[in-house]
C-alpha cells in the first residue's frame, strides 16, 4: 500500500488496469491491461513500518492475511475469499501461523448471469479463532470513506519523480509517486469511492481482469495535502479488503481486484493519478452467504417426508369418507 503527498495527479490519458493481486498501484482508463496488485502503498515519504498494525478503529486487521502471492480475507467459520487468479496457495497466513486449505474445498464465485467472477471462497483445516466479517448487503455511496488492507510488496521510502518517459529525476517531472519492492508486508490506508467515468455516484463498473468479470467500484490515488494515509494497491494485494463503517458498524465492501496505471509505468510503482479497483462485494453476498451457510442436508428429505404423507393422508381421505 502506498500513500500519496506531493504533486497534482497527473492526467488521466494514455493509462492502463492492472490486476489488483498485484498491487494498489496506479489508476487508469484503459481496461484492456487490467492486472493484479500488491501490498498497499500509502501517501507518506518515509512509509517504513507505519500502518502496520491495525488502526485504532479497527475494521476487521487480523481477518487479512497472505495467501501465495497474494492476499485473503477471512470470512468466519474457517472460510476464507481472494480473488480467483491467486489460486494455488496451499495456504492462508494470518497473524503469523499458516492455515492450510481443505483440499478441493475452493469454490467459484460466478455472476447472476452465469459467467464466472474473479473470485474465490476456500476452506481452512483450522479454526483461525477470529469473528467473521459483516459482508455489506448494499455499496456505500460516492465519496464514502474506506480502511484497505492489503499483504503486498512493501512500499519504499522517498517520493519519486518520473518525466514524461518514465526517467527518475529529482524533482518536478511529469509523474510523482512511490517504488515498492518484492518483499509482502502488510499495511493499511485509506480512501473513498470515486464516480464512474460516465458521472453516476453509485454506478457499478463492470470490468474482466482476464480472470473473470466482476462489478466493482473504484479509488483514485490523489496528492492531498496532509492525506498521509492515501493509499493505493500494488502487487500482492489481491484479495485485500476495503471496509466501511456504516452507522459504528465495519462491513466488508470490496475486495481489492486490480489496479490502473499510466502507459509505460512500472509495475511496482503507485504513481498519483492511478486508481485501485474493488469488489462490488453486496452484488455477491448473497451467494457467498448461501455456500457458507448451506441448507441442511436432511432438510429436503424431510420436507419431501411431510409432502408424501400429506398426499398418503389425503388419497386416504378421498376413498374412504
Amino acid at each position: 500500500m502506498v500513500s500519496n503527498r506531493v504533486n497534482p495527479k497527473p492526467p488521466l490519458t494514455g493509462r492502463h488496469v492492472s490486476h489488483a493481486a498485484r498491487g494498489l498501484l496506479a489508476a487508469t482508463t484503459c481496461l484492456a491491461c487490467l492486472r493484479p496488485a500488491a501490498a498497499v502503498v500509502i501517501n507518506t515519504p518515509e512509509a517504513g513500518t507505519l500502518n502496520s498494525t491495525a488502526p485504532a478503529n479497527d475494521p476487521g486487521w487480523d481477518n487479512v492475511g497472505s495467501f501465495g502471492i497474494g492476499t485473503a480475507i477471512y470470512l468466519g467459520d474457517r472460510w476464507g475469499l481472494t480473488a480467483y487468479h491467486n489460486l494455488g496457495s496451499p495456504n492462508l497466513v494470518l497473524g503469523g501461523t499458516s492455515y492450510s486449505l481443505v483440499p478441493g474445498s475452493e469454490v467459484r464465485i460466478t455472476n447472476a448471469n452465469q459467467v464466472v467472477a474473479d473470485m474465490m471462497l476456500f476452506r481452512l483445516a483450522g479454526d483461525p479463532v477470529l469473528p467473521g466479517v459483516v459482508i455489506a448487503t448494499t455499496r456505500p455511496a460516492h465519496n464514502s470513506p474506506l480502511v484497505v488492507v492489503g499483504a503486498g510488496h512493501q512500499q519504499l521510502d522517498g517520493l519519486v519523480h518520473w518525466s514524461s518517459t518514465w526517467q527518475v529525476v529529482q524533482s518536478g517531472g511529469t509523474y510523482a509517486g512511490y517504488h515498492s519492492s518484492g518483499t509482502h508486508f502488510k499495511r493499511w490506508g485509506t480512501n473513498t469511492i470515486e464516480p464512474t467515468s460516465s458521472g453516476t455516484p453509485d454506478a457499478d463498473m463492470t470490468i474482466n481482469t482476464g480472470y473473470g468479470t466482476v462489478q466493482t467500484f473504484h479509488s483514485h490515488f490523489d496528492d492531498i495535502p496532509g492525506a498521509t494515509n492515501e493509499c493505493n494497491a500494488v502487487f500482492g494485494d489481491t484479495g485485500g479488503a476495503a471496509f466501511y463503517d456504516r452507522a459504528g458498524s465495519w462491513e466488508l465492501a470490496g475486495m481489492v481486484v486490480a489496479t490502473g496505471r499510466f502507459a509505460g509505468q512500472a509495475s511496482d510503482d503507485s504513481v498519483f493519478g492511478n486508481q485501485t479497483y474493488y469488489v462490488d462485494m453486496s452484488v455477491y453476498q448473497p451467494q457467498i452467504a448461501a455456500i457458507m451457510v448451506p441448507e441442511p442436508a436432511g432438510s429436503g428429505l424431510a420436507l419431501a417426508g411431510l409432502l408424501a404423507a400429506a398426499t398418503a393422508l389425503a388419497f386416504r381421505g378421498t376413498r374412504h369418507p
